[in-house]
């Protein structure tokens, strides 16, 4: 339900099977624009049904962001909403996407 190119509320995400994690295991990446820089960050997870739980990573200048999160997906697999939050919860918000065509879809992360 989960696997394949999405648009979101952070720019594309391409999520996929993670072959290294068993069933169930799934990992992504996206990629947006911060002031000029692109940025690309990667999570993995578990999906349980319809939800997906992820921790994620965001490399930048000094030690990298990281956090968690959850997608939950409608049951068509066409849309998510979610949410995440850095490890420290100083920052968090919510993460929508929809299923489509992403443009210049990365790719994912060989090892986290």
């Amino acid at each position: 339900m989960a696997i394949g190119l999405w648009n979101t509320s952070f720019g594309p995400v391409k999520i996929e099977a993670d072959s290294s994690g068993g069933t169930g295991k799934l990992m992504g990446v996206w990629v947006y624009d911060k002031e000029g820089q692109e940025v690309i960050g990667f999570f993995s997870g578990t999906a349980n049904g319809n939800v997906l739980n992820f921790q994620w990573e965001e490399p930048s200048q000094g030690a990298p962001l990281q956090g968690a999160g959850y997608l939950v997906f409608d049951p068509a697999g066409t849309s998510f909403t979610g949410r995440w939050w850095t490890a420290n919860q100083d920052r968090g918000g919510d993460w929508t996407g929809q299923r489509g065509q992403a443009q210049a879809a990365p790719a994912a992360p060989a090892t986290p």
